[in-house]
């Protein structure tokens, strides 16, 4: 049973969903993205679902046909290279395409630290197994830090909030035994910086 519930974790809160959550963080947000045109937004979600979820997860089963990879789960590090940089190409095309469509800045520099932390996660892993997990939680607390001191909104709630399901989710990457310690806070320290930087600061 908590192995099942463990799975769950992981599934629900996939490093893929990571960028489609954090837009809809920003559009409910209360500050100025919130009040786009629904059809707008839903056009950003679009985008941001097939570019970042997509697109990446429908690749995975060919990568297992063409034996690239050992299985789904991708639980040897040397099996994240090569899905890592097709997801790194789609993530900067879905910047591209978010740039193009002149999104709100904050919308804009959010994309871009995706981009930014997958970029950084893949040169890590050519060595080191880090958690993309931690990553991609990481970056929705980063993006919550950014957003409250940008618009100097308490965003205190939302940010427990994420800490504890950051806390359950690679609690659960412990227990699979896909993850160490190490590896499991050092993606989270990841995502928080890379993206606290590039929402706050570009």
């Amino acid at each position: 049973m908590a192995k099942r519930i463990a799975q769950i974790l992981s599934v629900l809160f996939h490093p893929l969903l990571m960028p489609s959550f954090g837009l809809f963080w920003i559009f409910n947000s209360g500050t100025y993205a919130s009040y786009l045109p629904f059809e707008y937004q839903k056009s950003l979600y679009i985008i941001v679902g097939i570019s970042t979820f997509v697109l990446p997860l429908s690749i995975i089963p060919m990568f297992l046909y063409k034996k690239l990879i050992s299985n789904v789960e991708l639980d040897k590090r040397q099996d994240r290279i090569i899905p890592l940089i097709v997801t790194l190409v789609l993530f900067y095309v879905d910047y591209y395409l978010i740039s193009r469509l002149s999104a709100p800045h904050i919308i804009e520099s959010f994309i871009l630290s995706t981009v930014i932390v997958v970029l950084i996660t893949l040169i890590i892993t050519i060595w080191w197994k880090i958690s993309a997990h931690g990553a991609g939680l990481g970056g929705i607390a980063g993006l919550l830090i950014a957003t409250s001191f940008r618009f100097g909104v308490d965003f205190s709630f939302p940010l427990i909030g994420i800490i504890v399901i950051s806390g359950l989710v690679l609690s659960s990457r412990l227990f699979l035994n896909a993850h160490n310690s190490a590896q499991v806070y050092s993606g989270f320290g990841l995502g928080v910086i890379a993206t606290f930087i590039s929402v706050y600061y570009f």
